[in-house]
């Protein structure tokens, strides 16, 4: 059985964590094949069990250990073959670049070890994480404080970060080149460089995220012409058009196959 739940980091991890997984397999049958559509940030993943097959992230086999792997903009699927205890934390983009000092356009699209990139982590997280097991108030705590102290030490906030964190909540890419002060060829190599996109991508998944919120709280009484004109896409058309991009199905199809995809179906606690 294949069990995912989702929730919001601590306040004081707010600027830096988008979103906290815990995703969990217990072996004894096959996963139904989920899909995982692309959301623009680097995910650090604790995996916290000795051998994943077919694991839930680029087809990769995984031992126990942390993991960092870039932002992706193809959806994929994924089927568990044994067990799994992951906790995964997506960062927003940028963050990571910001941290560490590694350019996003210079990972492969594949999981990376933190021992591969050189980064110190305190490995002592992953055992207190599998000890407060089942227990997700002492997992979280454990995990906010993991990852205060680290980005605390490194975290160096600067203007075009900002603009960017900026971007990815608001999704105004008009306001966000008015604050720039270099011109567009520069803004979107640095964007590029520190988040693995470009400012006009950043702005296509934040409309595509939107528009799939809208459709969940309105599962009942959808107008497609309505999440074209609330989320400023072009018209319905380029609506539909952009939804097949991210998830692979036009919303009638989407809404049909729903349980197929995991961020639909799990819910976000605070």
């Amino acid at each position: 059985m294949f069990k995912h739940s989702m929730y919001l980091p601590d306040d004081k991890l707010k600027d830096w964590v988008k979103v906290i997984w815990f995703l969990e397999q217990d072996g004894k049958e096959k996963m139904e094949e989920k899909i995982i559509m692309p959301d623009g940030c680097v995910c650090l993943t604790f995996i916290l069990t000795n051998h994943t097959e077919n694991s839930f992230c680029y087809g990769s086999t995984l031992e126990y250990g942390i993991y960092i792997s870039p932002p992706s903009m193809e959806k994929y699927a994924t089927a568990l073959n044994d067990e799994l205890y992951a906790v995964d934390v997506t960062l927003y983009p940028g963050v990571f670049f910001n941290l560490f000092g590694i350019p996003i356009t210079a990972m492969e699209h594949r999981m990376y070890n933190v021992k591969e990139l050189s980064l110190n982590f305190d490995e002592s997280i992953l055992e207190k994480l599998i000890r407060y097991k089942g227990n997700v108030e002492l997992s979280l705590n454990c995990l906010n404080d993991f990852l205060y102290k680290l980005f605390y030490q490194r975290f160096r906030p600067d203007a075009l970060l900002l603009s960017t964190s900026d971007l990815v909540r608001k999704g105004d890419l008009d306001h966000f080149y008015l604050q720039q002060s270099l011109s567009t060829r520069q803004i979107q190599r640095k964007i590029k460089e520190s988040t693995g996109l470009n400012p006009n991508t950043i702005h296509r998944i934040n409309r595509f995220y939107n528009s799939l919120k809208y459709i969940k709280q309105n599962e009942c009484n959808l107008k497609f012409s309505q999440i074209a004109l609330a989320n400023q896409f072009t018209d319905q058309s380029h609506f539909i058009k952009e939804f097949k991009f991210f998830s692979g199905k036009t919303p009638k199809e989407f809404l049909l196959n729903s349980q197929d995809y995991l961020q639909y179906t799990c819910n976000i606690y605070c």
